[in-house]
């Protein structure tokens, strides 16, 4: 049987949108078009679109664009983040503990 995550409270908001300011400065080039995953929980998706495309990776997003994944879970970004860095996509695949109004709101605003 798989273990429980404990239960976390909602992010701050001023944590928050600390997260997102450090996830949209982060990327090599702000410039790219921005792909947002909203309630990413561990990354999963997200990270699977950053791979490269070949025989292995998916490719499934252009290798120009910045990937951004929120939840308003800290344990499943954090995780999210160790696996883009030892990937090799976390110049551009970034993640913040945020909600999914306040991903968008940055999101639009650094735009």
């Amino acid at each position: 049987r798989a273990a429980a995550l404990p239960k976390e409270a909602p992010p701050r908001d001023a944590d928050a949108d600390a997260a997102l300011a450090l996830a949209l400065g982060g990327f090599d080039d702000p410039r790219l078009p921005l792909v947002l995953d909203l309630g990413c929980g561990f990354g999963t998706s997200l990270l699977s679109l950053s791979r490269p495309a070949g025989p292995v990776g998916a490719g499934l997003v252009p290798p120009r664009c910045n990937l951004l994944g929120c939840d308003s879970s800290a344990l499943k970004t954090a995780f999210a983040t160790g696996t883009a860095s030892r990937w090799g996509t976390a110049a551009t695949a970034r993640f913040a503990s945020a909600s999914a109004e306040r991903c968008l709101a940055a999101a639009a605003s650094s735009s």
